[in-house]
């Protein structure tokens, strides 16, 4: 799995940086509100984040001036496949399955 370490430190970065942005604004407290699991289902390395916000994840068309708003387009292009999943107990979980071999 050495060979996808880039592109999964990419892909965790992007993820943990839009549930902290969008995800879980202003929360404050001891108890972590945003997790990460990552999880090794061959061929596929899974990269899981999770969040207290129900808002769905939008990847957004950005100008070339813009500071933000490529992190979805980053992620899409890193892995084979990515998508969420509304919690049945609150939240959300935002995916990416990064293949290897």
């Amino acid at each position: 799995m050495s060979a996808l370490s880039e592109d999964a430190v990419l892909v965790v970065s992007e993820l943990v940086t839009n549930a902290l942005r969008y995800g879980a604004p202003g929360r404050g407290g001891d108890e972590p509100v945003i997790r990460l699991r990552l999880l090794a289902q061959p061929p596929y390395l899974m990269c899981m984040v999770t969040d207290p916000s129900r808002e769905i994840p939008l990847r957004k068309e950005s100008g070339t001036q813009d500071a933000t708003g490529r992190g979805l387009h980053v992620i899409e292009s890193c892995s084979s496949q990515w998508g969420w999943h509304l919690l049945d107990d609150g939240g959300k979980v935002v995916w990416a399955l990064l293949p290897h071999e």
